[in-house]
């Protein structure tokens, strides 16, 4: 392929990857380096390249939220049996994985490492759905999509991550009044309308899980109030507060990187931090170890000190303005070729949503797992931008 291409691209998320690539070289093994350098550069050239000179975008797409479907299947499943298939795959000890019930809920990761970063996928892939069926023809095909939409919330739901649900929220809100905002402010309204007032004839009635909504109410607040974690009742299991230690971590990695600001621990360092913590009810004193840093952000800066942290931020600001500024030049994709028809919401706009929201929670998400779902999604929004250039769709300003 032409390196010209590059051009129609944001030249901040390969400059992100690049430099990555070079430092992962330097301070870590060649084999590591080699994964590195595959599992992310290579890819992300290789699929741009596809999508752009092929007509597999839609087909991309679809691949994308079936894929999604059979997890949510296997999620439900989760819940119901408490039994993780892919964990019955890898035959590691149970004591290798994440298992943790919040308010009655048991928290469900499917083929993920925990369940706030199947969450955060599932923020990418509800989006994507949006946009599938507001634009799909086919009456079977888009009864199929919200199935595997219904299945996506349910799934989200039951990961119990609060921040993250907060996102996907606002994202739903977003994208639905943007795929009909008198209609679906009708909906609105009468599902509030219909809450309400069950909400307050149970209250009247004294129905038991009201006091359990006022758990899981209380809980979304301690995301942004220490106070409120004690407010709900822990018999729904631990980890009250949920907070997972977040606002210590920028602390604890400050001081671990120390000496290293520059170009951090290295790409192969793993992060082991030694706190000295208090239990609140019996009152006793214990030391445990940190060793899951839960934020992108302070990771970028773990392993490659400032040169990560602001190239990646870099990256995260370059791919939001580029796809902000691509849903403002760019009109209704009808592409004859490709069958793609883009009714209320271009595939532009909706990566602007999704990337504002990406960047929001990668405060507290941290694996591997979204930034290669975000890669991907990433260079099919170059493909798409490229194909609207290339079929003049997209008219470059001039002087």
């Amino acid at each position: 392929m032409k390196i010209a291409s590059f051009s129609k691209t944001s030249s901040f998320f390969w400059i992100y990857l690049f430099a990555y690539s070079i430092q992962a070289l330097a301070d870590t093994s060649l084999t590591r380096a080699a994964a590195y350098i595959m599992a992310q550069l290579a890819v992300c050239i290789i699929i741009y390249a596809e999508v752009k000179k092929r007509k597999i975008f839609r087909e991309a797409l679809y691949m994308l939220v079936y894929a999604a479907g059979f997890l949510c299947v296997t999620g439900v499943l989760e819940e119901i049996t408490r039994i993780n298939l892919f964990h019955v795959i890898s035959r590691l000890p149970s004591g290798s994985f994440y298992t943790e019930i919040r308010l009655g809920i048991y928290r469900i990761e499917t083929s993920f490492s925990h369940p706030i970063v199947y969450c955060a996928y599932l923020c990418f892939i509800a989006g994507i759905l949006i946009y599938l069926i507001d634009n799909e023809k086919n009456k079977k095909r888009k009864k199929f999509l919200r199935i595997i939409y219904v299945l996506v919330l349910v799934n989200a739901l039951f990961t119990m991550s609060r921040s993250t649900l907060f996102v996907l929220a606002v994202e739903q809100v977003v994208l639905g009044y943007m795929t009909g905002a008198i209609r679906f402010g009708k909906k609105v309204f009468i599902g509030a309308a219909v809450f309400s007032f069950v909400l307050l004839l149970s209250s009247f009635l004294g129905l038991p899980y009201v006091s359990k909504l006022k758990d899981v109410w209380y809980m979304f607040l301690a995301v942004f109030n220490d106070n409120y974690s004690s407010l709900f009742s822990t018999s729904f299991g631990l980890n009250e507060s949920g907070i997972g230690n977040r606002l210590q971590l920028f602390n604890w990695v400050a001081e671990t990187v120390k000496g290293n600001e520059l170009f951090g621990m290295g790409t192969s360092a793993n992060f082991e931090y030694t706190v000295n913590a208090t239990e609140s009810i019996w009152n006793y004193s214990y030391t445990w170890i940190k060793t899951s840093i839960e934020n992108e952000y302070l990771y970028n800066y773990f392993i490659h000190g400032l040169v990560g942290i602001v190239t990646f931020s870099l990256n995260i600001c370059g791919v939001i303005i580029y796809a902000i500024k691509t849903s403002k030049e760019s009109k209704t994709y009808n592409a004859n070729a490709e069958e793609i028809v883009e009714h209320r919401i271009t595939f532009s706009k909706l990566m602007s949503i999704l990337l504002i929201g990406y960047a929001i929670t990668l405060f507290s998400v941290r694996a591997s797992d979204n930034v290669r779902m975000f890669n991907v999604l990433i260079c099919m929004l170059f493909a798409y931008n490229y194909k609207l250039k290339d079929r003049g769709m997209i008219h470059e300003k001039r002087g």
